[in-house]
């Protein structure tokens, strides 16, 4: 037993010279600091619009510095916590789609964060906010019938032409405007104000009204050579108007001149601009030059075709249009597959209003109004428990109705 105990002493001892004889030596780092190539932190001069993206701003601009713009540097862009996408990149500028968010983070603070990949510090921009971009206008679900027209008058009421009834909301109240039209309302395919401030309503296939707005008094204008769905005024108050049998001229002395344009081709709109008229088909938009103020059109000039912008537009069919004061075509398409409003480019090609789906799939028809809020019109086509108006917010202010804006 004792020489059990003497072994393992000297095993101890032993041991312990060993270790004591021995130098330490640090394993070799997992991690070395040194060899990180680490990226400089991304800095915020400005954003562009300052504070908040009010309605109707497509994109949203960050100046700065340090911004990756290489694969394995790469930015991303967070809003509110969700990742936004970027349009453009440069190491000293962004540009950012308008992001789509919850409801609830509309008209908040959020965070704008900027992050890149392989530098250690992230840029915010706190407090920034999104506006709502849209809004239902007015409480249509009690109503059983299309809302076949809209249109806003100079003090931004806007009129709501429905089966036999003209009806009228100021932003607080929908108001019935008189008692029931006569039958031939029972559908009406376009709504314009126009000379001696009247609404001219195109009734029962061939025949123009004008309502009063006041009382919904209505009076037989006149009846077209043929039938006709869309029409607009110009600056001299001549009124343009087609469907699928040629475009009429009708003068203000209620004389009509018969054109030989568009035979055979449905019009799906018709809208005066610039000392253009515009007209739409389901495919295409084509333009004249008004050449004095009896309304005599020059040639027909090609604007657009949906089907050359690509597969997407395969299915698309053009419903409705109108300009901004500056010229910007918006263009209302059904049938794509993603969007609904679309803005015509300079370059010819057509890009969403929004790139993000913020707006409503499905509109039928737009109409601005006098300043920053344009109409959109679901009442059309889709079933009566589905009729909707909505009010969006705009950056800018529409081109002259000039039925509208004669008054």
């Amino acid at each position: 037993m004792k020489g059990r105990k003497f072994v393992i002493f000297i095993v101890v001892i032993t041991i312990a010279g060993l270790i004591k004889c021995t130098k330490y030596e640090e394993p070799p780092l997992i991690f070395n600091p040194e060899s990180l190539q680490l990226a400089p932190s991304p800095k915020v001069s400005s954003i562009i619009p300052k504070d908040s993206a009010r309605a109707g701003v497509r994109e949203i601009i960050i100046n700065g510095e340090n911004f990756g713009v290489t694969p394995d540097n790469n930015t991303i862009v967070f809003v509110g916590g969700k990742i936004t996408e970027i349009k453009s990149l440069s190491p000293n500028q962004i540009v950012i789609y308008r992001p789509q968010l919850e409801l609830s983070k509309y008209n908040k603070p959020l965070d704008v964060v900027i992050s890149v990949q392989k530098a250690l510090e992230l840029a915010k921009i706190k407090n920034y906010k999104i506006n709502i971009p849209y809004e239902q206008y007015g409480d249509f679900n009690n109503y059983t019938y299309n809302l076949f027209a809209i249109e806003v008058d100079k003090q931004e009421n806007l009129y709501i032409a429905t089966r036999r009834a003209l009806l009228k909301y100021d932003g607080k109240e929908i108001v019935r405007v008189g008692g029931q039209l006569p039958s031939d309302f029972s559908r009406v395919s376009d709504l314009k104000f126009g000379p001696g401030g009247f609404l001219y309503a195109l009734v029962s296939k061939n025949v123009l009204y004008r309502l009063d707005p006041n009382t919904g008094a209505e009076e037989k204008y006149l009846t077209l050579p043929k039938e006709c769905d869309r029409l607009d005024f110009d600056q001299y108050n001549n009124l343009y108007t087609a469907k699928k049998d040629g475009l009429f001229i009708v003068k203000p002395d209620k004389s009509i001149i018969t054109t030989n344009l568009y035979q055979s081709v449905i019009i799906t709109d018709i809208r005066v601009f610039n000392n253009y008229l515009y007209v739409t088909s389901a495919e295409n938009i084509w333009k004249h030059r008004i050449l004095d103020n009896n309304g005599t059109l020059g040639d027909q000039e090609p604007v657009l075709n949906v089907k050359n912008q690509g597969a997407d537009f395969s299915r698309a069919t053009i419903s409705s249009i109108t300009f901004d004061k500056d010229g910007m075509m918006l263009v209302v398409l059904k049938n794509h597959p993603n969007y609904s409003l679309f803005v015509l480019e300079s370059d010819g090609t057509l890009s969403p209003y929004y790139k993000a789906n913020i707006l409503p799939k499905f509109i039928d028809q737009i109409v601005w109004g006098n300043s920053f809020y344009l109409y959109l019109n679901r009442g059309i086509t889709l079933t009566r428990d589905s009729v909707r108006v909505y009010r969006m917010g705009m950056v800018n202010t529409s081109a002259p109705y000039y039925g509208r804006d004669n008054l």
